[in-house]
């Protein structure tokens, strides 16, 4: 089963913070750091499925257009990486963590919910 979970994960991404800080006019702007590349599935979820992750969508409206299932192998993070994960870079977008990565119920994976805010690399 194991094996059936890993083939699933085709797309390539970059795991990272999404930071922000001041450029030299005083704006502040929104800038990603990557801390690892991996393999991911990533799945675009209709409204009503947040109810698996625990993550309730009532009052987060604005970010419910696009959300993405996203589940990455638990090895290729160092022991807490995953905590200062807050943003995925996909296909020159960048994905907004909406809920913790979790582990799933087999412990190889962990999984969480990203958003697009129309952000690009």
């Amino acid at each position: 089963m194991i094996d059936a979970d890993i083939s699933r994960l085709t797309h390539r991404i970059k795991m990272g913070r999404l930071k922000e800080r001041e450029n030299e006019n005083g704006d502040i702007i929104s800038a990603f750091q990557c801390i690892k590349e991996a393999w991911a599935e990533i799945k675009p979820l209709p409204l009503t499925n947040y109810s698996s992750f625990g993550v309730s969508n009532e009052g987060n409206l604005r970010n419910t257009k696009n959300v993405y299932a996203v589940k990455i192998r638990v090895n290729v993070f160092s022991r807490g990486i995953h905590e200062s994960v807050n943003a995925i870079a996909w296909k020159y977008k960048i994905l907004t963590n909406f809920s913790y990565l979790r582990l799933d119920k087999t412990g190889f994976f962990l999984e969480g919910l990203f958003y697009d805010q129309g952000r690009e690399l």
